[in-house]
C-alpha cells in the first residue's frame, strides 16, 4: 500500500514538473514568435506593432491579443523604432507555484535578443543574461 502511494506521489510531482516545463517552452516559444515578427512588420507598417496588431496581420496567434498564455502574462510596449516585451508568471493563476524560489521571467526588445531571470524578486531586462533556446 504505501508502495503505491508514493508511486501516486511521485506521478503527481514529476507531473507537475513537466507541466512547469512545458509553460516555460510555451512562453520561450511565444517570446521567439513575437521577435520574429516585429521586423516584418515594421518592414511593411515604418513601425514596430502591439500584439493585436501582429495577431491582425496573421504575425503570431490570435490567442496572445490578450496579454496572457500558460500563466504568464506577456507585456509588450511598441511605439515607433523601439519595441519591449516582458514575459513573467501571473501571480493571479495556480498554474505558477508561488513558492518557488525559481520564477523564470524574459525579456527582449528591438535588438532581438532574447534575455531572461530566474530571480523572483527581478524581472528579466536589457541587463539580464543571454538565453538561446533550442528552438
Amino acid at each position: 500500500m504505501k508502495f503505491v502511494s508514493l508511486l501516486i506521489v511521485s506521478a503527481a510531482l514529476c507531473a507537475c514538473n513537466l507541466s512547469h516545463r512545458l509553460n516555460i517552452d510555451a512562453i520561450v516559444t511565444d517570446a521567439e514568435r513575437i521577435r520574429d515578427a516585429q521586423p516584418k512588420f515594421r518592414a511593411e507598417n515604418g513601425r514596430y506593432g502591439t500584439l493585436a496588431e501582429l495577431a491582425s496581420q496573421g504575425l503570431i496567434g490570435d490567442h496572445l491579443t490578450d496579454g496572457r498564455d500558460a500563466g504568464f502574462i506577456l507585456e509588450l510596449n511598441a511605439s515607433g523604432d523601439k519595441y519591449s516585451l516582458s514575459i513573467y508568471p501571473d501571480a493571479s493563476t495556480d498554474i505558477i507555484n508561488k513558492d518557488d524560489n525559481d520564477q523564470v521571467s524574459l525579456y527582449c526588445d528591438e535588438k532581438g535578443i532574447l534575455r531572461g531571470s530566474l530571480d523572483r524578486n527581478k524581472r528579466a531586462d536589457a541587463g539580464s543574461s543571454e538565453i538561446r533556446p533550442k528552438h
